[in-house]
């Protein structure tokens, strides 16, 4: 059982690429943040937010299930983004778009200790 969510957070720097991690509300709102690199909390948060609206419109539209996951790669990077509750997401921020299978273990086995938190 982990005592916060930083804790649980700071366990995904853990791995080599992962330069930042955070919980991030719905709504845009950056409720915790950990990592080895600076980024803009209020462009995360907010770009966080956007992907979710069209996703979640898409979701509907198509009549799918639930979002289990959404990953971004980029030329240089990934980001992975999955749903920590109903209310917000989990995103992980790596230097290395070959990180995914381990970034994906991280969170099958970290994402439920955050769950007490929310």
């Amino acid at each position: 059982q982990a005592e916060s969510i930083t804790d649980v957070l700071k366990l995904f720097l853990e791995i080599r690429t992962v330069e930042a991690v955070a919980a991030v509300a719905r709504d845009g709102f950056v409720i915790e943040y950990s990592g080895l690199m600076p980024h803009d909390m209020d462009a995360l948060g907010a770009s966080v937010c956007e992907m979710l609206v069209g996703v979640d419109r898409m979701g509907t539209e198509l009549d799918l299930a639930l979002l289990n996951r959404l990953v971004l790669e980029f030329e240089r990077n990934l980001v992975v983004c999955e749903p920590v509750g109903e209310d917000v997401v989990l995103a992980v921020i790596c230097s290395d778009s070959n990180a995914l299978g381990v970034v994906r273990f991280y969170m099958k086995k970290l994402t439920p200790l955050l769950l007490p938190f929310f």
